[in-house]
């Protein structure tokens, strides 16, 4: 298994193991019963919307950086300087960043 697939299965699994973990142990306290056992409880929402956030920020991250990548590599595949507006292989102007 790649690298990036076990980082991938442990992000999913992890969530999962605490939230049934912190059930299990609920459940032995008597805070729970057995019909709420695969509810989510509020330490349990709170885990997984940290885990949601925590995958849209690094969703925007790598968008961003796609997207400065893609601004420094010519159409022809010439990697590009940053002061260059043409490239010097094929002779295209250089693709400007989206204004803001």
């Amino acid at each position: 298994m790649s690298k990036r697939m076990t980082l991938i299965t442990l992000t999913i699994l992890f969530p999962v193991i605490v939230i049934v973990s912190y059930n299990y142990w609920s459940l032995s306290c008597g805070r729970c019963t057995v019909s709420t056992f695969y509810s989510l409880s509020p330490p349990a929402l709170i885990l997984l919307l940290c885990n949601l956030v925590a995958l849209a920020v690094l969703w925007g991250f790598k968008l961003k950086r796609q997207q400065q990548v893609e601004r420094q590599v010519c159409a022809c595949g010439n990697l590009l300087h940053r002061n260059w507006r043409y490239c010097p292989c094929c002779g295209t102007l250089r693709r400007q960043p989206a204004s803001s």
